[in-house]
C-alpha cells in the first residue's frame, strides 16, 4: 500500500488518500485538546483505514447478535469480579484464627 503522499501524487482524487488525510487532521485535533465535530465518522476512517493495512475485506460493522453476546460476556465478567471482591472484603474482616 503506497503511502498518503505517493497515493496523493497518483490521483488527486483519490478517496483513500482524502481519508487518510483527514483522519491526520482530525488526529491532530484530538492530540491538542479539541473535540471533533464527527467522532463517529472519525472512528469509521480510522477502521476502513486499519482494515486495509490488515488486508480484511467487508463489513467491520458488529451485529447485533454479535454485541449481545459480547455484553453478555462482559457481565459475567464484572459479575465474576464483583463476587471476588466480595470474597477478598469478607476475609479481610474476618478475625485472625491464630491471633
Amino acid at each position: 500500500m503506497p503511502g498518503p503522499r505517493a497515493q496523493f501524487e497518483a490521483d488527486k482524487e483519490s478517496a483513500a488518500a482524502a481519508s487518510m488525510a483527514r483522519v491526520l487532521y482530525d488526529t491532530a485535533l484530538l492530540e491538542s485538546g479539541f473535540d471533533l465535530e464527527a467522532p463517529k465518522a472519525f472512528n469509521e476512517r480510522v477502521y476502513q483505514l486499519l482494515a486495509g493495512a490488515f488486508g480484511i475485506k467487508g463489513d467491520l460493522a458488529v451485529s447485533p447478535a454479535d454485541a449481545a453476546a459480547a455484553a453478555a460476556a462482559d457481565e459475567v465478567r464484572a459479575q465474576a469480579g464483583r463476587r471476588r471482591c466480595r470474597a477478598h472484603s469478607v476475609r479481610a474482616q474476618a478475625p485472625d484464627a491464630g491471633a
